[in-house]
């Protein structure tokens, strides 16, 4: 058995899946080798078009050893992993998040919490994206309607959870890129009671980046644009009330790069009334607010105060805040007022 342990290890390292599922197909199993097995059946199964028969037989080796098992994290891993690859993305939540109860950390590398985590976020992806209806055809068309019209010019960057990003290009009159969402308006917020529905259920976000921008694929560099990316995800399945000063911390900066660790939701202070709003098909307004990152000093400020006092101030020490710099001059660093 030492022997098979030692070939099994040796076509791992080589990634030769297929070359694992044959030599341990007829080979006597222990518990350790049913879980390699299964591990390279599915692999294997993301390896070619005809993915069936390799499913099955994992689903087989699986149940076959689910007693003795059942209580590994390893287990309910891989049964979950062949859920995410059938798309039965809720059943594969529940094996992954058991997964997660049965882990030892006496027992279980780090590795494998790791790839747990991951893949329980790359569930509740799934399960957010599918379930987001998005805005309809006729809205899709009034929202670009309206950034065409009262922003400028502009070209798709990505698209997620049905949300586009649309990049408006730099204009003489605006120097700097403005990043604007298309299809968050299709997310109906908790109004608060006494507040009008069809006038503050529905928004989109932009964000103003300078002109110099980079936009690259590394995380740390294109904070700002994954602050977004995240910033769409919370709105899509918030509970609550999101508008006009709404403050989202992060507890820790955005990135390795840039103090900011929270961000303010602030009306378009460079554009007029009328750009700020338009009216959906069903009479009802979607609100476009500009994301405002905040350093500390601003976040603790804001804290205590309104958000209008927070741009009292920013606009009496001429903070700059379209586009915000990440090396800004011109930083609000006056301290907190402590309450009594």
């Amino acid at each position: 058995m030492a022997d098979l342990y030692a070939e099994i290890e040796e076509l791992n390292e080589r990634n030769d899946y297929f070359g694992i599922v044959g030599r341990l197909m007829d080979a006597p199993r222990d518990l350790k080798l049913s879980l390699q097995y299964v591990r390279a059946l599915i692999n294997a199964s993301q390896m070619t078009d005809d993915s069936y028969e390799l499913h099955r037989k994992a689903e087989d080796e699986l149940e076959a050893v689910h007693k003795e098992a059942e209580g590994l994290a390893q287990w309910h891993f891989y049964k979950g992993y062949l859920r995410y690859l059938q798309g039965r993305f809720m059943e594969s939540l529940i094996c992954f998040e058991q997964a997660f109860k049965c882990v030892d950390v006496e027992r279980d590398d780090a590795a494998l919490l790791s790839n747990i985590n991951r893949m329980l976020q790359m569930c509740r992806s799934k399960l957010m994206e599918i379930e987001y209806p998005g805005v309809s055809a006729d809205d899709r068309g009034i929202l670009m309607h309206h950034i065409h019209e009262h922003f400028g010019e502009c070209v798709k960057l990505c698209t997620l959870y049905k949300v586009e990003v649309q990049r408006v290009l730099p204009t003489p009159a605006h120097p700097y890129h403005l990043l604007v969402t298309c299809g968050l308006s299709g997310k109906k917020l908790n109004v608060p009671q006494g507040y009008d529905t069809m006038a503050n259920a529905h928004l989109e976000l932009c964000l103003p980046l300078p002109e110099r921008y980079e936009f690259t694929a590394d995380r740390d560099a294109n904070w700002p644009v994954y602050m977004l990316l995240d910033l769409i995800e919370m709105v899509i399945s918030t509970r609550d009330f999101v508008g006009f000063g709404y403050c989202v911390e992060n507890g820790k900066p955005f990135s390795k790069v840039a103090p900011f660790n929270a961000v303010m939701f602030s009306g378009l202070g460079e554009y007029p009334g009328e750009s700020q709003s338009v009216e959906l098909s069903d009479k009802s307004l979607t609100h476009f607010y500009q994301l405002l990152p905040l350093m500390p000093l601003e976040t603790a400020f804001r804290r205590r105060h309104s958000a209008i006092e927070l741009l009292d101030e920013f606009k009496n020490s001429r903070v700059m805040l379209t586009p915000f710099y990440e090396d800004r001059p011109d930083i609000f660093v006056k301290p907190p007022q402590r309450g009594v």
